[in-house]
């Protein structure tokens, strides 16, 4: 599933290029006192949310059929927890200390995101005015962040005041990295796909070893 991993990629930096417009502004904003942009924000959270959401879900998917050779399918496809349920053991152990580092790495270097984005409207709060707190482990950042493609790709469609649990962007900036890390534990093998004229040799995810 090469391709899966590079959409998973593109779909990861255009999410994180729209977060960091997103973020630089609300901190600009509350360090000048000036007046947040609420249609900028409006114009840069779905994106990010959506892109960085879907690529968690490719990425796990990729997960969960590098090591046991099914690629999930079906309703309840986009439902991150449900798709991170079928991970083996092993694999989450990882996550979760890959998690566990890199939020700590993103803590002592200052990168800690002051935004949590509260509902549809984007209002946003500071992480410890979050009615959900700031996610601190792999398993409570799947779960923050469960059914967000879902969500926020419609948000237009729901009605003002539908009640929407928060994303903690932090978690959803540091996801898509720590599975893309798991992924990359697999020994990568030569494949060649064609595309139109142009023909692709890449890398194609085997199996380390026994």
């Amino acid at each position: 599933m090469p391709i899966a991993l590079m959409n998973a990629q593109a779909f990861a930096e255009t999410g994180l290029t729209q977060y960091n417009k997103l973020a630089d502004h609300y901190r600009e904003s509350r360090d000048s006192g000036q007046a947040f942009d609420y249609f900028m924000a409006m114009r840069t959270a779905t994106p990010a949310i959506v892109n960085l959401a879907f690529a968690c879900e490719l990425l796990i998917k990729l997960i969960v059929w590098q090591r046991t050779g099914s690629y999930p399918k079906g309703a309840r496809a986009h439902s991150l927890v449900d798709l991170a349920n079928l991970i083996p053991e092993d694999a989450r152990g990882r996550l979760r200390a890959h998690f566990d580092s890199e939020l700590q790495s993103h803590k002592s270097a200052g990168k800690e995101s002051p935004l949590t984005i509260v509902d549809f409207r984007c209002s946003f709060t500071a992480d410890n005015g979050s009615s959900n707190g700031p996610v601190e482990t792999f398993d409570d950042a799947v779960a923050s962040v469960d059914k967000a493609f879902v969500i926020w790709r419609y948000v237009f469609e729901l009605k003002e005041g539908t009640p929407i649990r928060s994303i903690d962007m932090r978690a959803l900036v540091l996801l898509p990295v720590v599975l893309e890390k798991e992924v990359g534990t697999y020994h990568l093998g030569k494949q060649t796909i064609t595309l139109g004229s142009v023909s692709l040799t890449f890398d194609a995810a085997q199996t380390e070893s026994a």
